[in-house]
């Protein structure tokens, strides 16, 4: 019976991929165990490529990889691929994260590192649309779990925003929302099959990630501190 999977086109469109089954053994640590899905890509040409990465659940193990998949129909979503290899990623070190992004926003700090994986094994077509999902958990978690962490009634309308709109509608310090906005474009062009930033690339869009993370960084400390030291004292 096929496995359904859901993966992103050239233009960021999501489909339904029917797969004939996931990977049984991870390439890292040889042991059988059902992985867990993390995302995936499928280009627009015949045969398809498509490339979907995976986390392995041994506990001693916990490393990420990739799997091959063949299809050659006319419409890949419609038509049952097949695996055809796992790919050993090398491992890589940790991203340093400062801690309050750590609390705010953990799914960011997941799926970034994953990406930077998925980067330093050379699976651009995994690791930019990686970087591109990583943002919008920045910015939403940013949003929902600290700017508008009193207002329960924002998560859903924030949840189901576009990224473009919440960092321009909802963002209002002045460097967070110029360096998202521009990562923001740059991650678009990492799932669009038309770039429209082409002198730029993946380690751009990394360095605008990198800003916004310290910018957010920066103001959750300077607010802590005048919380804890108050004009007047």
């Amino acid at each position: 019976m096929a496995i359904t999977l859901k993966v992103i086109d050239e233009n960021n469109k999501e489909h339904n991929l029917n797969v004939d089954r996931l990977p049984d053994e991870c390439p890292f640590c040889k042991k059988k165990g059902k992985p867990t899905y993390l995302i995936g890509r499928l280009l627009n040409q015949i045969p398809h490529k498509i490339r979907l990465a995976f986390h392995c659940p041994v506990a001693d193990c916990q490393e990420i990889y990739a799997a091959s998949y063949a299809n050659s129909s006319a419409t890949a979503e419609h038509a049952e691929s097949k695996l055809e290899k796992t790919l050993y990623l090398r491992p890589v070190e940790a991203v340093p994260i400062p801690e309050s992004i750590v609390k705010v926003s953990p799914l960011f700090c997941q799926t970034f590192s994953q990406a930077h994986v998925a980067e330093f094994n050379s699976l651009d077509q995994i690791a930019g649309p990686g970087y591109r999902k990583s943002l919008e958990f920045l910015i939403k978690d940013f949003l929902v779990n600290y700017v508008f962490r009193t207002k329960a009634d924002m998560v859903e309308t924030i949840r189901s925003m576009f990224l473009g709109k919440c960092i321009e509608d909802l963002i209002d310090e002045k460097r967070i929302k110029s360096c998202a906005k521009r990562a923001a474009w740059l991650g678009n062009d990492e799932t669009h099959y038309t770039r429209k930033w082409e002198e730029k690339d993946i380690h751009d869009l990394k360095s605008l990630i990198n800003m916004t993370v310290n910018w957010i960084d920066l103001v959750i400390e300077s607010d802590s501190y005048l919380e804890s030291m108050p004009d007047g004292k």
